[in-house]
C-alpha cells in the first residue's frame, strides 16, 4: 500500500466525522469542496503503486466512495466535478454515472473503465487512455480528447457537442448514435472496424 493513503484516509475520515450527515441536497459548497480534495488526493496516491495491468479500480476509488457515503450520500454517484485527477490509474473503475464535469483527466488511465451515463462535460481528456471503456450515453459536451485513446471504446448515443476529438484514436470504436461533427475528428485514428453514426463520413 502505498504510505500516503493512511494519511490521505485519516483526513477523508476526519472530513466526514466533522461533516452532518443529511444527505446530498443539504451538503454545504464547503463540505462538497473538502470532499473533493480529499478524494482527489486519495485517488492519485493509490495510483501511484497500481501496476497498469490492474483492472480494481483502485483502493483510492474505494476509499472516496466510503467518504461519500460517511456524508449521508447513499448510494448516490460521486461529484467528482472539478478534481485534478491527472495520470490517475482508473482502469477498470465502476464510474457509471459519476459527475467528472469539468475534471482534469489529462494522461489518466481509464481502460476498460465504466462510464455509462457519466458526466464528463468540459473535462479535459488529452491523452487519457480510454481503450475498451464503456461510455454510453456519458456526456461529453465540450470536452477535449485530442489525442486521447479510445480503440474499442463504446460511445454508443454518446453526447459530444462541441468535443475535440483531434487526433484520438477511434479504431473499432463504437459511435453509433453520438452526435459528431466532422470538424471534432480532425486527424483521428480509424480504421474499417470503427462504428460512425449513421450518415457520418469522416
Amino acid at each position: 500500500m502505498n504510505p500516503a493513503i493512511p494519511i490521505a484516509t485519516a483526513a477523508a475520515l476526519a472530513l466526514a466525522a466533522s461533516s452532518s450527515r443529511r444527505g446530498s441536497a443539504q451538503l454545504d459548497p464547503d463540505t462538497v469542496a473538502r470532499f473533493k480534495a480529499a478524494a482527489g488526493e486519495l485517488i492519485r496516491a493509490s495510483s501511484a503503486s497500481r501496476p497498469d495491468f490492474d483492472l480494481s479500480g483502485g483502493e483510492g476509488l474505494n476509499h472516496a466512495r466510503e467518504l461519500w457515503r460517511g456524508l449521508g450520500m447513499g448510494d448516490e454517484p460521486l461529484d467528482l466535478s472539478g478534481v485534478n485527477l491527472s495520470e490517475a490509474n482508473l482502469a477498470g473503475a465502476e464510474l457509471a454515472g459519476v459527475n467528472l464535469s469539468g475534471a482534469t483527466l489529462v494522461n489518466a488511465y481509464l481502460m476498460d473503465a465504466n462510464l455509462r451515463g457519466a458526466n464528463l462535460s468540459g473535462a479535459n481528456l488529452g491523452r487519457a487512455g480510454l481503450n475498451y471503456a464503456n461510455l454510453r450515453e456519458a456526456n461529453l459536451k465540450g470536452a477535449k480528447l485530442q489525442y486521447a485513446h479510445l480503440n474499442r471504446a463504446d460511445l454508443t448515443g454518446a453526447n459530444l457537442t462541441g468535443a475535440n476529438l483531434w487526433h484520438a484514436e477511434v479504431q473499432g470504436t463504437d459511435l453509433t448514435g453520438a452526435n459528431l461533427r466532422k470538424d471534432e475528428v480532425r486527424e483521428a485514428l480509424y480504421d474499417a472496424t470503427t462504428v460512425w453514426p449513421q450518415g457520418f463520413k469522416p
